[in-house]
């Protein structure tokens, strides 16, 4: 298969199916990296090194500033004009990144002010290139989907995903030390620019064109008032990692890192959805068709649920048995940090932010409820940890973020006019909590008489019997609807292949 290949836009649940597929492969291809580095590394260094991977996935969040997004915005309107759409876009990602890379180079002393580890300052510098060569890459999903080229994105997804964990796991392999995983941070981010310059080049059959300096400020004003919020949104999402690091050492941060532990499948489900659905908003929005927007964000939001109702209930009643089954005993702490934590998968389906990014009226409000939640937030992880420790900062998270799930729900639900005849939409939702009740419940009593066995067999029963559990009340229930199963038949055909 040809991965530079323009293929036709399908449905919002084909792209949705090409991505996730690509993200379960991925998920498997990086899913050993984390248990294998809480086996090779002490817990102190494998605390510095999730500092570390903090400081970088926390900079390219807030350096996206979604720029990238802005060719969903400008492709279809200006297609004569893709090569400077997307030259534009590596301009930009090219300069803030060489900014950051120099600050970390010139001061790495700063980390010191935020961190309770001075062993981090050494590494520093390495860091600040790597997050260069991850900003000038981060479009690298973006560009295909915004050509309408599901699969490439697909395929650079495994691929891109592929090369990091090879990368990581042969440097924890050779020599188990946070300076060579960095450097192998670093050539992932060089590997990644390269297929993004790459595609291009081979999509558009040219890369240079004149600078455009009025596309450029076009695509700023489009993407910054949104970027500004969602830069505000990411720092705010990592806040309470630095929280932890500043009133802890390093060996308690791992502890707290393990617990916030979300398993990579459900984090790329939520990503797929919401990567086909910006420009599947954006063009129903033009449209004005806000009864489509609604149908298609419910669908969306019951697709989500199917899995991460489940996945929430399984995870809540198993949490001690799998975190030490993943991690070792050395991390059974984290359970109860894990257990909080886990209700993060609940709020995560609402899906609001690509209806918020296709409406102009609605382009700072995700900044203005940040800047509202921030102290907010601030002040309940300060009270949170001086009251109830490393528990007191996870349950002061999912308070914010539940708060904030919450204005956002009643901010879309009032831009599309509706009103509550139209919980209808979402009542299937209802009754997906309810199917996942039942098999929960299920699997509560099931694992009490298996307390004296190993972690491995009470995971294995109660996950079978959770599974069981669950699809035998979706089917009989309606759940899952018969185009779903007729769908999902189709799928499993076609990536499973008859013996």
């Amino acid at each position: 298969m040809n991965i530079f290949a323009i293929d036709k836009k399908g449905s919002v649940t084909q792209r949705v199916a090409w991505i996730t597929a690509a993200n379960v492969i991925a998920f498997i291809l990086s899913f050993l990296t984390p248990l294998l580095l809480v086996r090779k590394l002490s817990q102190s260094d494998y605390g510095v090194y999730r500092q570390s991977l903090q400081i970088l996935t926390t900079a390219v969040g807030m350096l996206n500033l979604q720029v990238a997004t802005s060719a969903y915005y400008f492709i279809p309107r200006l297609p004569d004009k893709k090569v400077q759409v997307l030259n534009n876009i590596l301009v930009f990602y090219a300069l803030v990144g060489l900014s950051i890379a120099l600050i970390f180079a010139i001061y790495p002393e700063w980390a010191l002010s935020v961190f309770h580890s001075p062993d981090l300052v050494k590494h520093i510098p390495l860091i600040g290139l790597a997050i260069l060569l991850w900003v000038v890459s981060s479009s690298l999903e973006v560009i295909p989907l915004a050509l309408g080229d599901a699969r490439a994105a697909g395929a650079f997804t495994v691929i891109s995903q592929f090369t990091k964990t090879t990368l990581v796991i042969s440097a924890a392999i050779a020599l188990p030390s946070v300076r060579l995983i960095i450097w192998a941070a670093v050539a992932q981010g060089f590997l990644q620019t390269i297929f993004t310059l790459g595609y291009i080049r081979r999509s558009l059959g040219r890369f240079y064109q004149p600078f455009d300096w009025g596309l450029f400020k076009a695509q700023l004003r489009n993407a910054i008032p949104y970027g500004v919020g969602g830069l505000v949104q990411s720092f705010q999402g990592d806040l309470h990692n630095y929280f932890v690091s500043y009133h802890f050492p390093p060996a308690m941060f791992a502890i707290y890192a393990v617990g916030c532990f979300q398993l990579p499948l459900l984090g790329m489900l939520e990503g797929a959805f919401v990567s086909v659905l910006v420009p599947e908003m954006t063009r129903l929005e033009a449209k004005k068709d806000y009864q489509g927007i609604t149908t298609v964000w419910a669908s969306s939001v019951r697709k989500l649920a199917l899995v991460f109702f489940p996945a929430f209930a399984f995870l809540f009643i198993m949490r001690y048995d799998v975190i030490t089954l993943l991690y070792t005993k050395a991390y059974e702490s984290s359970a109860s940090i894990f257990a909080i934590f886990s209700f993060s998968l609940l709020l995560s389906i609402t899906l609001t932010g690509p209806i918020v990014r296709a409406f102009d009226e609605l382009k700072f409000f995700r900044l203005k409820l940040s800047l509202a939640t921030f102290p907010i937030l601030g002040i309940a992880l300060y009270l949170g940890i001086h009251l109830a420790g490393l528990s007191g900062a996870v349950a002061a998270v999912i308070a914010i973020f539940s708060l904030d799930r919450l204005a956002s729900l009643i901010t879309v639900w009032r831009i599309l006019g509706l009103s509550a005849r139209d919980f209808h939409h979402f009542m299937p939702v209802l009754k997906i909590a309810l199917v996942t009740a039942v098999a929960g419940l299920a699997v509560y009593f099931l694992k009490l008489p298996l307390a004296g066995q190993h972690a491995v067999a009470r995971v294995a029963v109660c996950a079978a019997a959770f599974g069981l559990a669950y699809i035998f009340a979706a089917l009989a229930t309606g759940v899952v609807t018969n185009e779903e199963r007729t769908q999902l038949v189709l799928l499993w055909r076609r990536f499973v292949p008859s013996i």
